[in-house]
């Protein structure tokens, strides 16, 4: 299990303080999907960077399996929102997935897991090509297939389709559940998009305004696999995005709508 304790980060300007994150303290199981969702500044980015050991927290503690992260962890990967900056447009897809792991694999075993991966993403054809080459979603599907070809425990993925279009958002949410599904594993993922949290995960961990706590840890009680249509026109979809809208844009008072027949996160 993955562990927050308590965790805690302010940034100091000479003798202003910043409160971001204030004793947030949540646990995940191993092969969870869980979303993280909160208002836009509410400090889910530095939250995911905290957990990934990217950042160091002010108080508390990030733990896996007991040990305390310090720097990052070989078995966790991140998956950020600027795809157009987190490929090198000096190679090409094949070698931006191979990148990873192209010194601690014989060379035919990187590419034969990178070709896998690419395929996976649905980029099969277009391992040669540049990332100036490919889309937006393209290359952000890039970025998923360099993150998996790593054969991570856990993938932390800061809104990763919100600069996309809508279409193409919708296609990669699909492609991402369906490459959980086959292999599981634990998927921490940051958004303020309150459909896309109800849509893809087991539990949505709500954060409030800065400085940032945990409001709200609900499970999402919806039927897997998930589709666009059936699952989002199922009455729990909507009793859900309620309740979250009502935490999302009133933080400073409880929700006036009672979370949907489902069990809390303990």
């Amino acid at each position: 299990m993955l562990q927050v304790n308590r965790l805690g980060k302010t940034y100091t300007r000479g003798k202003q303080a910043n409160v971001v994150l204030d004793d947030i303290s949540f646990g995940v199981p191993d092969g969870q999907f869980v979303a993280i969702l909160g208002p836009s500044g509410g400090g889910k980015s530095t939250l995911l960077r905290c957990l990934a050991g990217l950042m160091e927290s002010t108080s508390g503690s990030v733990t896996i399996g007991g040990k305390i992260v310090r720097g990052a962890p070989k078995e966790m990967v991140c998956v950020f929102q600027e795809y157009s900056r987190s490929l090198f447009p000096w190679r090409r897809l094949l070698g931006n997935v191979t990148y990873p792991i192209e010194t601690s694999v014989p060379k035919k075993v990187a590419a034969q897991r990178a070709h896998e991966m690419i395929a996976t993403v649905g980029l099969d054809g277009f391992a040669a090509h540049y990332p100036w080459e490919l889309s937006g979603g393209m290359q952000q599907r890039a970025a998923i297939a360099r993150a998996l070809v790593t054969e991570p425990k856990y993938l932390l993925m800061d809104e990763p389709f919100g600069a996309l279009d809508a279409q193409t958002r919708i296609q990669l949410e699909d492609t991402l559940l369906e490459i959980w599904t086959k292999s599981p594993r634990t998927v921490i993922f940051v958004t303020h998009d309150i459909d896309e949290a109800i849509y893809l995960s087991d539990r949505v961990i709500v954060l409030g305004a800065r400085p940032s706590r945990v409001m709200e840890d609900v499970m999402i009680d919806l039927p897997r696999p998930r589709n666009q249509i059936t699952t989002k026109e199922d009455r729990r979809f909507a009793d859900y995005r309620r309740s979250l809208f009502d935490l999302i844009m009133v933080p400073q008072q409880p929700a006036n709508q009672s979370l949907p027949p489902a069990r809390a996160a303990e």
